[in-house]
């Protein structure tokens, strides 16, 4: 399967503000991405022309491409664009790098498998790096209440994820600071059952 790549610039109809992106998408339906751009939309209305500037199924050209007429452009520091970076027709933008970050996800990552990846990956290494410790001890307790019942060991592996746990969720399902070891003992193995 081929993918056309799109190089499109969108004018903004009541403010004529512009704005140029990317995707794989059809251009006349996408609506773009960019935050400043979806604030306009949301704070001004969605009526806006779309231009197709450029289409190819060579990546490569079309990055070239992409790059070349958004520093013709100058769309980061002028003032007619509601763009916040340039764009370069790539997809390189993971993480804390893409201004539009939010929640793990970056632009592109509902249209390209790859992007949704590369965030899955970026996030996912976020969150190993700061709940490392409370997610091994909800995993080895789920294995010591439900795969091999050994209550000691899963009591233990309780009481290191309890005492690391954040309570944040407002999930009932998941652990509160009212639970106790009793409950979710009884309830993993009345599971297996």
């Amino acid at each position: 399967m081929n993918i056309t790549y799109s190089l499109y610039l969108k004018t903004h109809i009541e403010t004529g503000i512009k704005y140029l992106g990317k995707t794989e998408q059809d251009p006349y339906r996408y609506e773009g991405s960019g935050t400043k751009w979806r604030k306009l939309l949301q704070e001004q209305g969605p009526e806006h022309t779309t231009d197709v500037l450029y289409q190819s199924q060579d990546y490569k050209l079309f990055c070239e491409e992409a790059n070349k007429r958004s520093h013709e452009l100058d769309v980061v520091n002028s003032t007619e664009f509601a763009n916040m970076i340039h764009e370069n027709g790539g997809w390189d933008m993971t993480g804390d790098a893409n201004p539009n970050y939010k929640h793990g996800r970056a632009v592109g990552w509902k249209s390209n498998p790859d992007v949704q990846k590369a965030n899955d990956k970026h996030r996912n290494a976020e969150y190993y790096d700061q709940e490392q410790i409370k997610e091994q001890a909800r995993m080895k307790f789920a294995h010591y209440s439900k795969v091999t019942p050994h209550i000691r060991k899963a009591e233990y592996w309780w009481n290191q994820w309890y005492a690391n746990h954040s309570f944040k969720s407002r999930n009932r399902q998941s652990l509160q600071r009212d639970h106790t070891f009793e409950q979710w003992w009884k309830k993993n193995t009345e599971l297996k059952i």
